[in-house]
């Protein structure tokens, strides 16, 4: 099992984190004010951005905050989604707790069949007491109409390629697990990637590489 995401060790620019964590508190608190309302308990995140940019990442943060089940589906050309509607409602026919429904690459489902996305965003199969987080490499807007639809999504969640902010975040961070190591070239190390485009799971590798190695090694 691997060591967990939280929200204290991703990199997110602009303090998204913490936004992005109170919406979670938020959508946890206002159960109650759901059930009076007559309206399902969900909260949909359509996470965007490049590949290795931190969409898994926050989604497994969010499911570790949550201490919940998690579901995922990836999206092909071949994707059934009434099937997957389907397995989903039955697996979850006796269970109350909230769950994390992942649907990623979303750009890739066939565009005839979003309407079973549809009626789990709001339609005859709307599932309650869930995060349902969509993932793509493509930009929101370039999707289909009909999926973008006001209502459809709560929160877009742009994500890209460090910033030089986030990569003095992401280095830092890792020199306090070893500060005899990066500590001692931070300044050359950051003056060298400065103007070099990464994203966060090529740094993270980077890094991870020189781990048990002299800080010289890494530049």
């Amino acid at each position: 099992t691997q060591p967990p995401k939280t929200f204290n060790n991703i990199i997110l620019e602009n303090s998204r984190c913490a936004r992005i964590e109170k919406v979670i508190d938020d959508f946890k608190a206002n159960k109650d004010m759901h059930k009076k309302l007559g309206i399902p308990h969900k909260l949909s995140l359509f996470l965007q951005g490049p590949p290795g940019t931190g969409k898994t990442s926050l989604t497994n943060a969010i499911a570790n905050k949550l201490k919940c089940d998690t579901y995922l589906f990836n999206c092909t050309e071949n994707t059934r989604v009434d099937d997957m509607v389907i397995s989903l409602l039955n697996d979850r026919a006796n269970k109350k707790a909230v769950y994390v429904l992942v649907i990623e690459d979303i750009q890739l489902a066939p565009k005839e069949l979003y309407e079973g996305f549809f009626n789990l965003l709001n339609g005859s199969f709307a599932i309650d007491n869930c995060i349902i987080i969509m993932t793509s490499n493509m930009p929101y807007w370039k999707l289909d109409a009909t999926l973008t639809r006001c209502g459809r999504v709560d929160y877009v969640v742009q994500f890209d390629i460090l910033t030089i902010k986030t990569k003095v975040e992401m280095y830092d961070m890792y020199a306090q697990t070893r500060p005899d190591i990066y500590k001692s070239v931070r300044e050359d190390f950051l003056k060298i990637i400065e103007d070099i485009p990464l994203t966060p799971a090529i740094l993270e590798n980077y890094l991870m590489q020189y781990l048990n190695q002299s800080g010289s090694a890494l530049l």
